[in-house]
């Protein structure tokens, strides 16, 4: 083979993608080179070289390689790794460090080293260990031997050359550290692209994020409204010229064009993620059309685009959620998850995203035939109308392997979708029917001329917020969640409780009449993580598109309405979350009174009163807080009142260790 690097493309995909393109010309199919190397998003001139060095090496007789076997590199991060191996040495039982003190221990290393490009990702750990305990094993056999007189070089004898695990976040496992071992996936290829957004280094949150903490910086779930898995990771630059020609969207294996990739893209970045990286998962045309294929392919994972192609419209639908199948083969399983539909070609000028929110998602067992006309149904909740199969269905949006009622699809490819009249965004230019509903796929019920399922792994560069006590993973999810009404701006504190002073006068003085605020809350509890109760940190907030409008005298209280929303950055879910975007009502009480309660109140999905009566006068870390169960997302680990609300302070009334404003700047 080639020396040259395929763009982190493994040997078996490239063989995967030439004896694709053979088998199709063999079929008949009028296709060239470059023709599928477009459609496969590859560069034609790399394509060409893939083909021509596997021809060689078949025609002779030579094995093209081991498509397990991973290329052999040293460590990129040496002057990191010799501090980190100094530092595991002082530890009795290196083997033992948890990964966690090892990520801390790497970041404050490349901060103080100014390593701006270093990612002490899950798979950094993993390799590393490897590298500590394989230099253990070789300092424990170089003493044997010395002490048997000999001293010799130690060689992996299979390949005659000195090995350890590469330390790139491409070479090495996908799989978080805690997690066990996944299925190996078809057609995949980790491709990270160039983020513009500003950074002050990249680090993994495995844990972090997820106690979120858990962002990653290889991950930051983006199950919470953004994709199947949020990370920060390293910007790595390739070593080879060739690189240049790499397509930073490239999907391994989907029918998708550059100008569709491109279009995908654009949905998740910058408005939700800094970065992302898709994948491959399904492909019906390749592997099957049978909902056992789907099934077969796409396994647990998460954080799924679905993408029907029928004649010029190319368009689909995110769930945070995989699909999750019934434990009963013969049952079904409804169950809620965020998610939007899109439109990527023939509906719209751009991209466009038709709808979001909280949906319901109802899966099929293996054996059962359909449900609802469908093995898989994805869509926003419209019980509109009756149905025939199992007795009642809504007009929901998107069926997969639509069966007309009870009686099952064989092609999973046989869809269902349209929107009501009243919910289509402007602009659209596709086919309406005589009611006036979009209808995507040109008609209401049509076959796909293909789908494929995309995994969605997202990236966010960590960003520090000057002044602030929450950490950049908090920072970095604060900066998703707001991006939409953020734009190009950023977070600057203007006010911190424990800095500034606590009372309402302090507030008011440091926030003026400055608007697009955001509040953070911080309370310090023992939270119940893992089976046990560790000290931890509830942060939590809200954010208003207006500003704190004073009442004009006499008047005790000012209500009005603005564009806002709630989050949890730490101590609720498994990662951060965000609540239903919209109006909020805000109410601001005069200087000498306050109305309900409080001082200050939020609400929109629940409510957060800040400087509430009851404790000290004007203390504005007095707060009552609550999210109504309907807009609790899933996951929520917290405490509940008796309705079942969130309660994320921990109690009705609490006094919190911190309060901030922010501002957007």
């Amino acid at each position: 083979m080639s020396t040259e690097r395929a763009g982190e493309v493994a040997i078996s995909e490239r063989l995967q993608l030439v004896d694709e393109f053979i088998r199709r010309q063999q079929s008949g199919e009028s296709i060239n080179m470059s023709q599928f190397a477009e459609e496969q998003g590859i560069p034609p001139k790399r394509f060409r070289q893939w083909c021509s060095d596997i021809k060689k090496q078949r025609e002779a007789g030579m094995p093209v390689t081991d498509s397990d076997k991973k290329r052999n590199r040293q460590p990129k991060y040496r002057q990191i790794e010799d501090e980190m191996r100094q530092w595991m040495a002082t530890h009795d039982d290196p083997t033992s460090v948890p990964p966690r003190a090892i990520r801390a221990k790497a970041i404050e290393i490349a901060s103080r080293l100014g390593v701006g490009d270093f990612s002490a990702s899950d798979k950094w750990i993993k390799s590393f260990r490897k590298r500590c305990l394989q230099g253990q094993k070789v300092d424990e056999a170089a003493a044997v031997r010395m002490a048997d007189g000999f001293i010799g070089p130690t060689t992996d004898l299979s390949r005659q050359a000195t090995t350890c695990p590469p330390d790139d976040d491409a070479a090495a496992s996908d799989r978080p550290l805690d997690t066990q071992s996944q299925p190996s996936e078809r057609n995949t290829m980790s491709v990270w692209s160039r983020s513009s957004a500003k950074s002050v280094f990249t680090v993994t949150a495995d844990d972090r994020l997820s106690d979120i903490p858990e962002d990653d910086n290889d991950r930051l779930s983006v199950s919470d409204g953004a994709a199947g898995h949020v990370m920060a990771v390293s910007i790595r630059s390739t070593t080879h010229e060739d690189d240049k020609l790499h397509d930073p969207q490239m999907i391994v294996g989907s029918r998708l064009t550059s100008s569709e990739r491109t279009a995908l893209r654009s949905l998740f970045v910058p408005s939700m993620l800094d970065e992302c990286k898709f994948t491959l998962l399904y492909r019906a045309s390749v592997d099957g059309a049978t909902y056992g294929d789907l099934l077969q392919c796409v396994g647990d994972a998460s954080g799924l685009a679905f993408i029907i192609r029928k004649d010029k419209y190319v368009f689909g639908s995110w769930i945070s959620a995989g699909i999750r199948l019934p434990d009963d083969p013969r049952g079904r399983n409804e169950y809620d998850c965020d998610g939007w539909q899109f439109s990527l070609a023939g509906h719209f000028e751009k991209p466009t995203i038709t709808w979001e929110g909280k949906w319901p998602v109802c899966v099929a067992g293996r054996d059962r035939a359909t449900v609802r006309g469908a093995r898989v149904r994805i869509g926003p909740c419209d019980w509109l109308g009756w149905g025939h199969g199992d007795g009642w269905f809504g007009w929901l949006g998107r069926w997969l392997g639509y069966g007309g009622g009870a009686a099952a699809a064989a092609d999973i490819r046989s869809c269902r979708r349209f929107m009501w009249s009243w919910e289509v965004p402007e602009g659209y230019v596709g086919v309406r029917n005589e009611a006036g509903r979009a209808l995507f796929g040109g008609s209401e019920e049509f076959m796909a001329d293909e789908m494929e399922v995309i995994r969605v792994d997202g990236l966010l560069s960590l960003k520090v917020i000057e002044g602030t006590t929450f950490d950049p993973f908090q920072s970095s999810a604060l900066y998703r969640f707001l991006g939409p009404a953020m734009g190009t701006h950023e977070l600057k504190l203007i006010y911190r409780a424990s800095r500034d002073g606590a009372s309402y006068d302090d507030l008011l003085r440091c926030v003026g009449d400055t608007k697009g605020l955001v509040f953070i809350v911080r309370r310090d509890m023992y939270v119940f993580r893992r089976d046990m109760y560790v000290l931890g940190e509830y942060v939590f907030g809200a954010f208003i598109s207006g500003g704190i409008r004073l009442p004009d005298d006499p008047k005790p209280l000012n209500v009005y309405q603005c564009d806002g929303c709630d989050f949890s950055l730490a101590g609720h879910f498994d990662t951060p979350k965000m609540m239903k975007k919209g109006s909020r009502m805000v109410g601001v009480a005069g200087r000498e009174v306050t109305m309900y309660g409080a001082k200050l109140w939020i609400s929109g999905t629940g409510w957060l009163w800040l400087g509430c009566e009851g404790g000290a006068a004007a203390d504005m870390r007095i707060c009552r807080q609550r999210i109504l169960s309907e807009y609790v997302p899933d996951g929520y680990v917290g405490v509940r009142d008796e309705h079942g609300s969130a309660m994320f302070g921990g109690s009705r009334q609490f006094m919190a260790d911190e309060v901030e404003v922010l501002e957007v700047v």
